[in-house]
């Protein structure tokens, strides 16, 4: 069976990439390939990644050496990079691609993300030359969405491009948890992923302060670890100056069962990033589980919800927007259910895990073909 080296992190700490490369090493059955894997996680949390110290030296030395004792030891034919949006980790990226390609194996980066573009043209010219010398030593690369094919315009030419969407699954030994509101329980808003301003947490905020004033009987759930100390604080002061202390709830990280019951007992799930995006795993998460999804179009979200049947879009910079649609969501609820239920047959038929893996293993084969 032919090798295939992995090179990326997984959690913790939990982000879209760990994730994307956990499940490629435990559904390595279904690839068609021996996995290999060089681990980039940086244990210490959420709060270290993408923050360049002198620690990250340490473990990029150790990672180095570690990928050149992989790719002598098994002469994978393909090696993956998970490819950094960012320059210390882009070049970071680009030294095991430069070293995958001098030992013989064929690359495969894997871009899961929206915003390569925009960095690259905010670089200096000199590392844009990098970039450029670097990316045509790639075999094929993988983007989330055929809107994300333009990112690499002038760097890969496009028949170099794949198309490999997320997948997620609900796992078959955790049961479902049935809730039925009756009238006068609280409906819960959900917000799962990091904590930050750049992912909207504070903007959820600002705008559950506009729906309280409209209804009383809802609450506000946010599940997830602080990213930024910064933006905690002015969470706090938000909730303090809103009279928010009583809707909102944040309940630190969940995962497995618990974060499969708290999908089952929210209402409607809300993704309100501020930054530019690639196909969260929330999103799909949140789909899976039937419920319908309010977001801002930021990466390929509203590409993977489709239509206003199965959520709706709201301005990123308009909080009054946020709040309106949280407050339709609750207003009609069998409406709501009727879109929960479309987002989970959507999901179930685009974005199943076990369709993003066969889509993974045809790009792998197709990066040995020798034409």
């Amino acid at each position: 069976m032919e090798k295939v080296l992995v090179i990326g992190p997984t959690p913790p700490p939990h982000h879209g990439v760990s994730i994307a490369t956990e499940v490629l090493l435990q559904r390595r059955g279904g690839l068609g390939f021996e996995t290999i894997h060089l681990e980039l996680a940086d244990r210490r949390g959420i709060a270290f990644v993408g923050k360049a110290d002198f620690y990250d030296v340490y473990l990029f030395l150790r990672q180095i050496v570690s990928l050149l004792l992989l790719l002598l030891g098994n002469r994978p034919r393909v090696s993956y990079i998970a490819l950094s949006q960012k320059s210390v980790g882009f070049i970071r990226d680009s030294f095991f691609l430069i070293l995958c390609r001098l030992l013989g194996s064929r690359v495969v980066i894997h871009l899961h993300g929206g915003n390569f573009d925009r960095w690259y043209r905010e670089r200096s010219f000199l590392l844009k030359f990098y970039v450029r010398r670097v990316l045509g030593l790639v075999r094929l690369a993988i983007v989330l969405d055929d809107k994300f094919k333009g990112i690499f315009d002038g760097l890969i030419d496009r028949p170099r491009i794949r198309v490999v969407p997320n997948g997620v699954e609900r796992p078959t030994n955790l049961p479902r948890t049935e809730i039925d509101l009756k009238d006068g329980d609280a409906p819960m808003v959900l917000y799962l992923g990091n904590l930050n301003r750049r992912k909207g947490a504070l903007f959820l905020l600002e705008a559950a302060g506009k729906v309280i004033q409209r209804r009383k009987d809802v609450r506000f759930v946010f599940a997830g670890l602080w990213s930024d100390a910064g933006d905690e604080a002015r969470a706090v002061s938000l909730i303090e100056k809103k009279e928010l202390t009583s809707f909102v709830e944040f309940t630190g990280l969940v995962q497995g069962q618990e974060k499969w019951n708290l999908l089952d007992r929210a209402s409607v799930f809300v993704f309100p990033g501020q930054q530019q995006e690639g196909q969260p795993i929330s999103v799909l998460e949140a789909m899976v589980s039937g419920l319908p999804v309010l977001f801002t179009d930021r990466g390929c979200v509203k590409e993977t919800v489709g239509s206003d049947a199965v959520g709706f879009e709201v301005n990123c910079k308009n909080t009054e927007d946020l709040a309106n649609q949280i407050v339709w969501m609750l207003d009609h609820r069998e409406d709501a259910r009727r879109m929960g239920a479309a987002a989970s047959k959507r999901a179930a038929e685009l974005y199943s895990l076990d369709l993003f893996v066969e889509r993974m293993g045809n790009v792998f084969r197709e990066a040995l073909d020798p034409s």
